[in-house]
């Protein structure tokens, strides 16, 4: 017999259960996790098909709130690359080893 159901491989952007996940930044970070012109947030909102916001409304010296929201698997994706932004901003989103 063949096998019945089973879930897996890749997410459609907008299938699956959604969820949100919010992220503390430090305020000194959020231009960093922004970029320039908000190309940064931008490009981590393309390739993980999530949306993002930042909640800047905070008390100064307060963490700044990212809010990600999105299918669960692509959430777990922008929140590992807003956090590799804020750990090592000299890096290159992805992890590629890129020359230059």
């Amino acid at each position: 017999g063949a096998a019945g159901g089973g879930s897996g491989g890749a997410a459609h952007q907008g299938s699956g259960p959604q969820t949100q996940k919010i992220v503390d930044c430090a305020p000194g970070l959020v231009g960093r996790v922004i970029g320039r012109r908000g190309e940064t947030i931008n490009e981590i909102q393309r390739r993980s098909g999530t949306r993002i916001q930042i909640d800047q409304s905070m008390p100064q010296g307060l963490p700044r709130k990212i809010n990600i929201s999105g299918p669960s698997s692509s959430v777990e994706m922008a929140v590992s690359m807003v956090q590799s932004v804020m750990d090592n901003p000299a890096a290159p989103l992805g992890g590629g080893s890129g020359g230059g």
